[in-house]
C-alpha cells in the first residue's frame, strides 16, 4: 500500500516531470518504509504437492 502513496506523491508534487521514473520523493514521504507482506504464497506446499500427484495419476 506504501507504494501507491509514493506514486500518488510523487505525482503530486511533481506534475510538470513526465517520466515517473525521474520524479523526486516528497520529503513527507523519505521516512516512511515499505510495509512487509503477510502472505508469501496464496497456496500451501502441500497444496500443489497434491495438485501435481494427482495430474501425475491422471496423465498415466
Amino acid at each position: 500500500m506504501t507504494n501507491a502513496f509514493l506514486k500518488f506523491f510523487k505525482w503530486l508534487y511533481n506534475t510538470n516531470e513526465p517520466d515517473p521514473k525521474e520524479r523526486e520523493t516528497p520529503t513527507c514521504m523519505k521516512g516512511i518504509k515499505q510495509l512487509p507482506r503477510k502472505e508469501i504464497l496464496a497456496y500451501k506446499h502441500r497444496h500443489i504437492r497434491h495438485t501435481h500427484f494427482c495430474l501425475l495419476i491422471i496423465l498415466q
